[in-house]
């Protein structure tokens, strides 16, 4: 047992020891374009970190490049959607990938450990970045089970920009309060 404790930093050392990750400084701060293209599977270079800021993704060991290869399919777009919200209104131009991103994105991919929130980050940037392309699409995804909650979130998110959404709001709650198990909320 010992040996093994003793052996737990090499091992991790070999999955990827974070080398040189620092805070993104504004004249650091990945371009748009870039962000875009890791939500749209071209490469996987940032991710938001435990502070919940955009950061360059640490390089990684070999052991680390080789065991998360499947791994960054799924994660990859969640990291970039979540910087994108993380942007705010400022990521305006990368709408129209989000919309693309939502379409193509599985609803979501089962681990044992629960579902990959890829959909969810994209629906949640959307809602941070306050554009009305995104108002329909996310009034048509409140209707579904696993992301109406998110989809609530975000059209309460854009504000005055949703108020069109408030029939299929109200059909998605009466929905949720009907199919809801008796007993204290």
């Amino acid at each position: 047992m010992n040996r093994l404790r003793a052996l737990l930093p090499v091992l991790a050392c070999l999955a990827g020891c974070e080398r040189g990750g620092h805070p993104v400084t504004s004249a650091e701060a990945p371009a748009l374009e870039e962000i875009v293209a890791q939500l749209e599977g071209r490469h996987c270079r940032f991710g938001v970190d435990a502070l919940d800021s955009c950061q360059p993704r640490p390089p990684r060991g070999v052991l680390g490049w080789l065991l998360t290869r499947y791994e960054d399919r799924r994660t990859c777009p969640t990291g970039a959607a979540r910087c994108l919200a993380k942007m705010g209104p400022a990521a305006a131009a990368a709408v129209p990938a989000l919309l693309h991103a939502l379409e193509q994105c599985p609803p979501g991919h089962g681990t044992g450990d629960g579902v990959i929130p890829v959909r969810s980050s994209v629906i949640e940037a959307l809602g941070k970045i306050g554009d009305a392309r995104a108002v329909e699409p996310l009034g048509h995804i409140v209707s579904e089970p696993p992301y109406a909650v998110a989809a609530l979130w975000a059209l309460r998110d854009l504000g005055p920009l949703a108020q069109g959404q408030a029939a299929a709001v109200a059909s998605a709650l009466v929905m949720k309060a009907a199919t809801r198990a008796p007993g204290p909320l």
